[in-house]
């Protein structure tokens, strides 16, 4: 076979346990729940679930293999005014294309029933009420809930300014957006009264 061909990896399989790199400094692992499925049009799913761990080393199979694996429930921040967030408790499970992303390896197999024994369809929705986001391809950093949920309980101080600096981050993004579409409002309506 010619080098210039290049040969596609397995899709993903029930059971499979991706290695996730989230952040420098931090390894994790997730699980492929469901069995991928295509449907007419579209690549193949599949439900993929975050679990905790997290590691502060890089790691093999056989480092994680006696674990007993759980799905990550986590708080997400959500705002709900200008400056104002709560919380919506979620499971960390997504629907994702089952193409295996190239910088995030099976390293092993585990059943998945064990690890999460509630049916799953494929229902859109916020990762509440059995419903789970759709997620498209694996991106490099799947996984990256587990590490803030890693930092909120062992480095809460580092976790703290994260958040802070990602909320001020978000409000300023959201209050240029608001100045921006302020000014195009004033141009048409200088237009329509010039006219």
């Amino acid at each position: 076979m010619s080098s210039r061909y290049k040969v596609r990896p397995q899709p993903l399989q029930r059971g499979d346990v991706i290695k996730t790199h989230p952040r420098d400094g931090f390894w994790g692992c997730a699980i492929v729940l469901t069995e991928p499925t295509a449907s007419p049009g579209f690549r193949a799913f599949c439900h993929i679930g975050i679990t905790p761990l997290i590691v502060t080393h890089d790691f093999v199979w056989e480092d994680i293999a006696a674990t007993a694996f759980s799905i990550l429930e986590f708080d997400r921040a959500v705002r709900i005014g200008e400056g104002t967030y709560g919380t919506r408790r979620e499971t960390c499970i997504g629907q994702y294309t089952a193409d295996q992303h190239p910088l995030l390896p099976v390293v092993g197999k585990v059943d998945p029933d064990h690890v999460f024994p509630y049916p799953l369809t494929f229902e859109v929705g916020d990762g509440t009420d059995g419903k789970y986001p759709l997620c498209g391809p694996i991106k490099a950093h799947l996984g990256s809930e587990a590490v803030v949920a890693w930092l909120r309980a062992h480095d809460p101080v580092r976790w703290q300014a994260e958040r802070d600096a990602a909320r001020e981050s978000f409000e300023r993004l959201l209050e240029r957006l608001k100045q921006e579409d302020r000014q195009k409002r004033e141009v048409r309506r200088q237009r329509r009264d010039g006219a």
